[in-house]
């Protein structure tokens, strides 16, 4: 965490102006002066309180003491989680008009979280938190704590997740959706005399050139048509988006992918096929080619 502070403006963020030199000298004791300087500069640049006072790098804390004119030893002294800490970010939030977020603000932020998913629906966690917080810096919100935030925005990915199934598997007939079903029936389970599940035959690409591959690039091929996905069902899509299900569906067993609601699993193999008729119908370009 500390490498992400880290910025050649680092100066600029934690350079105390004179208004505020003047705030903390009339609401700082001595001793709690660093402290109160150190979590009014932190919070105006991460736009939250920090949960754990070690992630502060030596250097802001250096940089600081110098400022107020003391020594950064007395830092040892400040009780990050007692009494005048929460005093001192109360204070703070009433100086930069900031309040705590309620439960009805956490709905507002999964809302408009499942609704920026719609304009980039392949963000991850990294980029939905970055996000996350300059709406909640633009609402002036003191945001929930870390691992709070973490189950906001995994609800709204659920929510987005949940939609975008429905609509894919809206497009699928009940033909599709069985035959999908089947490419995760075991060879055991099946009868049959081949020694791999469908799926895993699918995920094979050709090892060298030979007739044997081409031909079983063309089988390949045949059966994923025999699918019956519709060639435009993720048009529209952003690409990033359809390669995220599909990877997730590949490394999985079988077993495990059976595991998923329906919708979900019919989106992942769908995504998975789709994706793997464009790589097979390249691959047999090639071997022709060659």
């Amino acid at each position: 965490m500390k490498r992400d502070w880290l910025s050649e403006d680092l100066h600029e963020h934690f350079s105390l102006s004179l208004s505020e030199m003047q705030w903390l000298r009339d609401r700082g004791e001595a001793h709690n002066l660093l402290g109160l300087a150190v979590e009014l500069k932190c919070f105006q640049y991460l736009g939250y309180f920090v949960e754990d006072s070690h992630e502060i790098p030596d250097l802001i804390l250096d940089d600081l003491a110098r400022q107020v004119g003391l020594s950064v030893d007395v830092w040892q002294a400040y009780d990050w989680q007692g009494r005048s800490a929460r005093r001192h970010r109360a204070m703070i939030r009433e100086k930069l008009g900031y309040r705590p977020s309620t439960l009805k603000d956490a709905e507002a932020l999964v809302i408009w979280l499942e609704r920026s998913l719609e304009e980039n629906p392949a963000a991850e966690m990294p980029q939905l938190q970055a996000q996350a917080y300059v709406w909640l810096r633009q609402h002036k919100l003191e945001p929930p704590t870390r691992l709070r935030l973490e189950r906001l925005i995994r609800q709204a990915l659920a929510a987005f997740e949940s939609a975008f199934a429905q609509r894919i598997v809206g497009q699928l007939s009940p033909l599709s959706c069985q035959e999908l079903d089947k490419l995760l029936i075991s060879a055991s389970e099946a009868g049959e005399t081949f020694q791999k599940s469908r799926f895993a035959e699918l995920k094979q690409d050709p090892q060298h050139l030979s007739l044997n591959e081409l031909l079983a690039e063309i089988e390949k091929l045949r059966h994923l048509r025999k699918l019956q996905i519709p060639a435009p069902l993720f048009h529209g899509i952003a690409p990033q988006l359809v390669q995220v299900y599909r990877r997730r569906i590949s490394v999985e067993a079988p077993s495990e992918a059976r595991k998923h609601p329906d919708n979900i699993r019919y989106t992942l193999l769908a995504a998975f096929v789709w994706q793997r008729q464009r790589d097979v119908t390249d691959n047999l370009v090639e071997l022709f080619m060659q």
